[in-house]
C-alpha cells in the first residue's frame, strides 16, 4: 500500500484509496511519555524508524531529534522498541497493530498520538493495466457487497 506521490502516479497505476492510513507514535506501555503536541516535544527522546522510509517533509527535516533508523522491518521497530533501545516508535497504525500481535506484545504498546493521516493506494505497474483493471473492480464488488468492510473491522 502506497502513499500517494507524484513520482508513484507517474511508475505506477494507484488503485483506491484502499485504506486511509495513519501514522502514528507508540511507546511501551508501562512509558512516562503520554503524548506530544509538536515534534519539538520529541526532542529528550530517541525515535525508532524503519531504515529507507520517509515520513514526509516536517519530520524528515527536522534535523533536532535523535532518530535510530536501523530496523528493516516492523517487527525489528518493536523489538527495539520492548528491549529498551529507542524510546518511541513511528508507524503505520495497522501494520505496526498487526506486527505486534504477531510478536505477541500487543498488550505492551500504546499510541500516543497520531502524527499524519493520508491515503493509501495499490500500486501496479503501467505495463500492467489489465491486473489494475482486474484489482479494481474486484475492489470495487467487495465495497459493494460489504466483504470490504467486514474485513476491515477484523483487521483494524
Amino acid at each position: 500500500q502506497f502513499k500517494y506521490t507524484a513520482e508513484r502516479r507517474d511508475k505506477y497505476l494507484l488503485i483506491g484509496p484502499l485504506r486511509t492510513g495513519k501514522t502514528v507514535f507508540a511507546v511501551k506501555r508501562d512509558s512516562d511519555i503520554s503524548t506530544y503536541t509538536a515534534l519539538a516535544d520529541l526532542k529528550p527522546y530517541t525515535i525508532g524508524l524503519n531504515l529507507g522510509y520517509s515520513y514526509g517533509d516536517a519530520f524528515d527535516k527536522a534535523d533536532y531529534l535523535k532518530k535510530d533508523d536501523g530496523a528493516r522491518t516492523n517487527e525489528q521497530l518493536i523489538k527495539k522498541l520492548m528491549l529498551g533501545r529507542v524510546d518511541i516508535i513511528l508507524g503505520d497504525r495497522n501494520t505496526l497493530a498487526w506486527a505486534s500481535r504477531r510478536l505477541g506484545v500487543y498488550d505492551h504498546i500504546r499510541i500516543i498520538g497520531t502524527y499524519d493521516e493520508f491515503p493509501r493506494y495499490v500500486a501496479v505497474p503501467k505495463s500492467k493495466a489489465h491486473i489494475a483493471g482486474w484489482f479494481e473492480h474486484g475492489l470495487n464488488a467487495i465495497r459493494e457487497n460489504g466483504t470490504y468492510r467486514r474485513i476491515m473491522d477484523k483487521w483494524q
